[in-house]
């Protein structure tokens, strides 16, 4: 039986991804599967700076280290409404509303 048939009808085998360092490289490795990409010169030129510069030891690794400082210089939208305009309180009587 092929692995990834054998991993969709649930043998017990995959893990869902977790956030944090909860999974060794070993398990990870045997739960996800390689596969091969094409970069352009100038991206592997990049990608090797990069294991350089943070001591990384595989792409993999540089890639996931990008993501993360992209992800760092993204502004936030929470509580952004741009057309709910400013946020003004109720003036009359709730009886539900905690005392302030």
């Amino acid at each position: 039986m092929p692995k990834a048939a054998h991993l969709a009808q649930g043998s017990g085998n995959y893990r869902p991804r977790t956030r944090g360092k909860g999974m060794t490289k070993e398990k990870m490795s045997a739960a996800n599967p390689k596969s091969t990409i094409q970069v352009t010169l100038m991206t592997k030129m990049t990608l090797d700076q990069v294991k350089e510069m943070k001591h990384l030891e595989t792409y993999d690794e540089a890639i996931g280290f990008l993501i993360r400082e992209q992800k760092k210089t993204m502004p936030s939208s929470a509580g952004k409404f741009p057309s709910g305009g400013p946020f003004k309180r109720d003036e009359e009587e709730d009886p539900y509303r905690v005392p302030s």
